[in-house]
């Protein structure tokens, strides 16, 4: 645990009062040095706390860079760029880019990483210090203003977004907080913010009930709505790739979900105590994938299509690709359903542009939004 960054959340309780779960997991992830992500040491890879598809396999970003191709080539863009949110270490960057290179199709004018922690905006200069490339590369946080025929790509963003969590109570919906007790960091149940309550009755209303039962717990992740609206401010024509572990509304809130969806990453094995590590572990919650086609709406984004993995590589012609028959580990890995294949999703959405995707040309689950 790291001492610093607990005392400075210590001292804010001491000061303000109970922490809302989200400030609180804001903290443990994104305090400057001090943070999960933000630390001088990598927790992505075999070393770290979990390792992403690109880390797992190069065939995730050979498909997804097939996906790319098809996007420029079907709506004609004489040039294009890209932008990745939360890039990792680099490795889907530089994969992508030398598939595009091995196939001889066009490559970005400029490839834009957004991501705020320094040490990995080290490491990824370094993967991409070995493509041979008349590319420009930036790394920008926050996002800026993007150039026509942008693809954006964000692979496991979302879930790293801080959340509300909730409990429904006897007395009704409770938000859950962090404070103090014998100078250890313990939940509280707080009254639940304004925006907390709207979004929960606009879900109840999708769900049609009208209520959770009683000691039923989830999350609510508000920062993908503004997340989107911010997006949709600076993205004028493009389109929008996300990738993350999620479900649609339905299965998300599901009754029998009753303790929600967050977990903690901490050297490859998973845990359900936010509260222990703080700063050492990840901590993470699946995506609501009706929440972000609904907010994508919303703010002017056109819906595109909805997929697993699986569909999403198998569309993108992994079957295909050279000497894939000899990886058939990696192969399972990446589809089986009971491995990453089914637990995450793919979600496509377009500004100014509706072109049909390939990666939804085997496997479309749009129905499973409704």
């Amino acid at each position: 645990m790291t001492s610093s960054l607990v005392n400075k959340i210590k001292q804010r309780i001491q000061d303000s009062g109970p922490v809302p779960f989200d400030d609180f997991m804001q903290m443990a992830l994104y305090a400057p040095s001090e943070g999960y992500y933000c630390r001088s040491d990598s927790p992505l890879g075999a070393k770290g706390d979990f390792s992403t598809a690109p880390l797992f396999s190069k065939y995730f970003s050979v498909c997804l860079a097939n996906q790319v191709h098809q996007i420029c080539h079907t709506q004609n863009w004489d040039t294009f760029n890209i932008v990745e949110f939360g890039p990792g270490d680099g490795t889907l960057a530089r994969d992508l880019l030398q598939h595009l290179q091995t196939i001889n199709a066009p490559l970005p004018k400029q490839y834009t990483l957004v991501e705020k922690s320094e040490a990995l905006c080290l490491r990824q200069q370094q993967k991409l210090s070995t493509i041979q490339t008349d590319i420009k590369f930036n790394w920008s946080y926050p996002f800026k203003d993007m150039s026509p025929n942008t693809i954006v790509i964000a692979n496991e963003l979302l879930d790293a977004f801080p959340v509300k969590r909730f409990e429904m109570t006897d007395k009704g919906l409770m938000e859950i907080a962090v404070t103090l007790e014998n100078d250890r960091l313990v939940e509280v149940l707080i009254s639940p913010s304004p925006m907390l309550v709207n979004h929960l009755n606009w879900t109840q209303q999708r769900l049609k009930v009208s209520s959770f039962p009683v000691g039923y717990r989830s999350e609510a992740n508000l920062g993908l709505s503004l997340w989107l609206k911010d997006l949709s401010q600076v993205l004028n024509n493009g389109v929008v790739i996300i990738v993350d572990y999620g479900y649609p509304t339905a299965e998300y809130y599901h009754p029998d979900r009753t303790m929600g969806t967050l977990l903690c990453h901490y050297q490859h094995k998973s845990y359900d105590d936010p509260l222990i590590r703080v700063g050492e572990q990840d901590i993470t919650a699946h995506v609501d994938f009706g929440h972000v086609v609904n907010a994508a709406i919303e703010y002017g984004f056109n819906y595109l299509g909805f997929t697993t993995q699986a569909g999403f590589l198998l569309g993108n012609g992994l079957l295909d690709i050279p000497d894939v028959a000899n990886d058939v580990a990696q192969v399972q890995m990446l589809t089986h359903p009971n491995l990453m294949g089914e637990a995450f999703k793919v979600l496509a959405l377009g500004v100014s542009e509706t072109p049909e995707l390939q990666a939804f040309s085997i496997v479309d689950h749009s129905h499973r939004l409704n």
